[in-house]
């Protein structure tokens, strides 16, 4: 966390029909189809898995202890009241950041200079008992 850097990033969205894109300096950021992750970390507190939406958390720069402290609320979901928090939900969205960085995907670690994430209706398909 000491040598961590935040990273300019353009955020394009479908969240509303005039969506601009918007520049941040981000410190960390999570996409998200449901309420936790990481252990059981709330970092999507108001995600419903298929309501046909993303969540987005994105936690803009601070100072490392600023940062360090608001990490301890992301386990009741109460970060996301917090004011260098944006939270937000939307079909699509895209993350382009000024250098390439390594971003977890579901528990791999992978290289991006850019994230594209979208909801793809009934791609997956389930096998479930009959219930009576």
């Amino acid at each position: 966390l000491i040598t961590h850097e935040p990273v300019h990033t353009t955020v394009s969205t479908t969240a509303t029909a005039s969506s601009e894109p918007v520049g941040l300096e981000l410190h960390a950021f999570a996409v998200c189809n449901s309420r936790q992750m990481g252990g059981g970390r709330l970092i999507a507190p108001d995600a419903v898995v298929d309501d046909g939406l993303l969540d987005v958390c994105l936690i803009e720069a601070m100072s490392t202890l600023d940062f360090v402290a608001l990490l301890r609320k992301v386990s009741e979901g109460d970060h996301i009241d917090d004011k260098r928090v944006r939270y937000f939900r939307t079909a699509a969205v895209q993350l382009r950041f000024d250098r390439t960085i390594k971003v977890n995907t579901d528990g791999q670690v992978l290289e991006a200079q850019q994230c594209d994430y979208r909801i793809l209706p009934k791609a997956a398909s389930f096998l479930a008992p009959r219930t009576t």
